[in-house]
């Protein structure tokens, strides 16, 4: 069994949606890299492609003797959400530096 390490109700959401933030600003940085700069193209694919590797993840969880929650899932997809929305204040912000 693995241990318990955070103590307040809902934790692990707040831990799948921080790795998932950093996830999502990482993947869409590399595709707007590999997209000629085409933002929603990125965003879609990186929300998509994101969704679905947290689904899976979820899922092989069974394998384990845990149980997968949609609601992990769910804090992922904002993880990702928010992963974008990051990036794309921070280009806009940076842009408008002149850099």
């Amino acid at each position: 069994a693995i241990p318990e390490v955070v103590t307040f109700p809902h934790a692990d959401k707040i831990m799948h949606a921080a790795e998932y933030t950093v996830l999502g600003a990482l993947l869409l940085r590399s595709l707007l890299y590999e997209l000629s700069g085409n933002f929603l193209l990125a965003a879609i694919i990186t929300v998509f492609a994101g969704t679905a590797f947290g689904a899976v993840d979820e899922w092989h969880q069974t394998f384990t003797g845990r149980f997968g929650s949609g609601w992990d899932v769910a804090a992922d997809v904002l993880g990702l959400l928010c992963g974008s929305a990051f990036l794309l204040v921070a280009k806009n912000w940076r842009k408008s530096r002149g850099g």
